[in-house]
């Protein structure tokens, strides 16, 4: 594989290009279809392109080119040079450094970060030292995937600079291409690539540099490799050009990605119908002034987002399109006016992927704060209440005057309400543009506060509408929460994913971690809501004695919410479905006058297995180019690689369960401290849980957290979020209102909790306390 007779023509334009090193020359190819050339860089996001700092990237997205941001993360969150180009030719995340516990949440050293070199005699060098730790990170066997695959076809490949022979390299290090070293100059680069494609190379790679040196150099190169394909092409059919940034070292980013593939669908008149896609395509070189688009993977299902490990795939697919190769990961999806437009698209796609990013656990802590506010916020307001009543017992109340033993009632439960809406309220504030603020935890916190409020105060108004109210149930308002909460992320997919791609409370797309359907995160509140809902549909009914209406209610309320959260097209979520499933079975035979016991509990988790494995069957089915994880998860346990997906799940159970078992510790210490010193007594707990299904309710919660977080690989995640959704909510039913009546408990007088006048016991007694609400019956 050499420089071929028929490159004669570019080397006497340019005869100061450089010699190529390989192989024997081979005989030239008149026709230059199914070729492609990759230009590769490092550190180029879409903040540094416009028309003045690189004109010959704009120019492409000026003449219809497909463009995404590009995921280069490695086993890190950012990726050395090497390990970009070594993903290139791997089609997976390769570390060049032993992965530790907290690998893939810290960014990369600059100062492990190897060297590329020129190869010597054919051979990459230091190539053991850039591998050593591929075994630990689990992709050894997939290093010289690319080189193996082009050989096994007889490809004609050729590699300029260091990173590119990287990517072509062998598993031995031994590089299957015709080898340059980059040229001085652009010009020469130029010339260089016309010699490669007129020598009948199939695939060009070329290292084009770092955006980190020298911006403008970096365009001045692509533009000359670009310039020497239009001239070569002159009227026949372009190859391919692809330019993909495949590594960001500085901090997570995401890497500029512009695809000039005459089969991908973009130019004058593009739209991402299917029509559209099915239509003639332009060439290279295309009048100006055509429609760019975005590219959406089958891997993020995501427009504007696609993934490094993807290049290889990419690659493959258009050497050697399908049948004889893979599909292609990649479509046109929605097209943009114009370069600006698409520019300012992904640029603020990546700044809001980059403020979820740091913002992110800052986040988690005040939603944890807010959930623990609300829940021993009120629990000492009602022992500091119930004390007042203890030292005013027997002494006249004055006529006319307020009762100081019921002031504050409606606010601190308004308040309770208003925790445990946070979280499904941080989700919806994400629909917002939070992240283009000065000052964007600032902002996220404060929408997340007022959509938190004004769920509260539909909760208290659709709590005194609902039929459920004549049994009196303190758990109402906690209900109207849990369904309001539960249908901000059932109906997130339909939305286009608005309440939940990038939010503060979810795993960042920078991480490349979970990039469309439910993490585990949104599954909790999505779970623990869709429990505490069951209340309004199936609490009145079950009040007076019924069993198997309310057990039916269950049922189906558990069917549907298990659907949205497993469906491959909607949650995509395995380990979810499991938990929401079995959770649910649980709370059906409780509801229907079952005592439960360890059969029931298995039979729980069995079915929820059982219906998590056919989804993830059913989704196998759909194909290797339609499917989601789930059916990946499939195809890996056939292959043999359950073994290997337990134990790295295992392990990050084990790390990212730490921080949430100490959180849940330390509260249940202060909890056991706060019983034993007798806060409790007294404050109505026993008379709440004589309330329409609040035994089954609890019980299916904490079934639900229990297998939630057993089988997702967040761990305890699960529960810390779940409490932090329901303990407020049903700390708030203990807090008596104006209009409740009073029964007899061993500190003295305390409102019943079955007696709840919802609504005119808050809007009343804002009021002045006058009136009260229509008594329910006793609790």
């Amino acid at each position: 594989m050499g420089w071929s007779g028929g490159a004669g023509a570019a080397a006497a334009a340019a005869p100061a290009a450089p010699a190529w090193v390989g192989d024997p020359p081979a005989a030239a190819r008149p026709d230059p279809g199914g070729r492609m050339v990759v230009i590769g860089t490092t550190g180029l996001s879409w903040e540094d392109v416009s028309p003045q700092a690189t004109p010959a990237i704009w120019d492409r997205l000026d003449r219809g080119a497909a463009a995404a941001g590009l995921l280069n993360r490695s086993v890190r969150i950012t990726a050395c040079p090497a390990e970009g180009w070594l993903a290139l030719g791997a089609g997976s995340r390769i570390g060049e450094v032993e992965p530790g516990l907290l690998s893939d949440v810290k960014g990369a050293d600059p100062s492990t970060c190897h060297v590329l070199g020129e190869p010597v005699e054919g051979l990459v060098p230091d190539w053991a030292g850039l591998t050593a730790a591929a075994a630990a990170t689990g992709g050894a066997e997939q290093i010289g995937r690319l080189a193996a695959w082009l050989a096994e076809r007889e490809l004609r490949v050729d590699a300029i600079g260091p990173g590119a022979a990287l990517a072509l390299a062998d598993s031995a290090g031994r590089m299957r291409a015709d080898y340059l070293s980059v040229p001085d100059t652009a010009a020469g680069l130029g010339a260089a690539v016309q010699a490669s494609l007129a020598g009948g190379a199939d695939l060009l790679v070329v290292d084009a540099g770092s955006a980190d040196a020298d911006l403008g150099d970096l365009d001045a190169r692509v533009g000359a490799v670009i310039q020497a394909v239009e001239e070569l092409a002159s009227g026949g059919t372009a190859p391919a050009v692809l330019l993909a940034s495949v590594a960001q070292l500085d901090e997570p980013a995401m890497g500029v990605l512009v695809d000039q593939s005459p089969g991908l669908g973009c130019g004058p008149g593009a739209d991402p119908t299917p029509a559209a896609l099915a239509s003639p395509r332009p060439q290279l070189g295309s009048e100006p002034s055509a429609r760019p688009c975005l590219i959406e993977s089958v891997n993020t299902k995501t427009a504007g987002l696609a993934l490094v490990t993807e290049l290889t795939q990419v690659i493959e697919s258009r050497l050697a399109p399908a049948p004889n190769g893979p599909a292609d990961p990649w479509r046109a999806a929605a097209a943009m006016a114009g370069p600006a437009q698409l520019q300012a698209h992904l640029a603020d796609q990546y700044r809001h992927a980059a403020a979820a990013q740091r913002w992110g656990s800052p986040a988690w802590v005040l939603t944890i704060a807010a959930g623990a506010a609300g829940i021993f916020g009120p629990l000492f307001w009602l022992v500091k209440r119930t004390r007042r009543t203890k030292s005013r017992a027997g002494r006249p109340h004055p006529p006319g005057q307020p009762n100081p033993t019921r002031r504050g009632g409606p606010l601190v439960e308004y308040l309770a309400l208003a925790a445990g809406a946070f979280p499904a309220a941080g989700l919806a504030a994400n629909a917002l543009p939070w992240w283009r603020s000065a000052v964007p935890l600032a902002a996220w916190s404060a929408l997340a506060l007022a959509l938190a409020l004004a769920m509260a105060g539909v909760a208290v108004a659709a709590a005194g509408l609902w039929r459920g109210r004549q049994v009196g149930s303190p758990l109402l308002t906690a209900g109207v929460i849990g369904l309001i909460s539960a249908l901000i992320v059932m109906i997130d997919p339909l939305a286009g994913r608005i309440f939940t791609d990038d939010a503060p409370l979810r795993d960042p797309s920078l991480l490349a971690a979970r990039l469309y359907g439910f993490p585990n995160s949104v599954f909790a509140i999505l779970a623990t809501g869709a429990v505490l809902a069951v209340v309004l549909f199936a609490g009145g009914a079950w009040a007076k004695g019924k069993r198997l209406a309310p057990a039916l209610a269950v049922a189906v309320i558990g069917l549907v919410v298990a659907l949205a959260d497993a469906y491959p097209t909607w949650g995509a979520d395995f380990g979810g479905g499991i938990g929401i499933v079995g959770g649910f079975v649980v709370l059906t035979l409780l509801t229907a006058g079952a005592r439960l016991n360890w059969r029931w509990a298995g039979l729980a988790a069995a079915a929820g297995l059982a219906a998590a494995a056919a989804v993830a069957w059913l989704d196998y089915r759909r194909g290797p180019g339609r499917w989601t994880h789930l059916g990946a998860l499939v195809e890996t346990v056939a292959g043999g690689g359950l073994g290997e997906v337990l134990a790295r799940k295992a392990a990050m159970w084990l790390r990212l369960s730490v921080g949430p078992a100490a959180a849940l510790a330390l509260c249940l210490v202060v909890g056991v401290y706060l019983a034993r010193r007798g806060v409790f007594e007294g404050l109505g707990i026993a008379a709440a849980a004589k309330a329409p299904l609040a035994r089954p309710l609890l019980v299916g919660l904490a079934a639900t957290w229990a297998i939630g977080s057993l089988v997702n690989d967040s761990g305890l995640v699960v529960a810390v979020v779940g409490i932090t959704v329901a303990g407020p909510l049903l700390v708030s039913a203990l807090i008596p209102t104006p209009g409740d009546g009073p029964f007899v408990s061993n500190l003295g007088t305390l409102p019943s909790l079955g007696q709840r006048g919802r609504v005119a016991g808050f809007i009343r007694g804002r009021a002045g306390g006058r009136g009260g609400g229509r008594a329910g019956r006793r609790a």
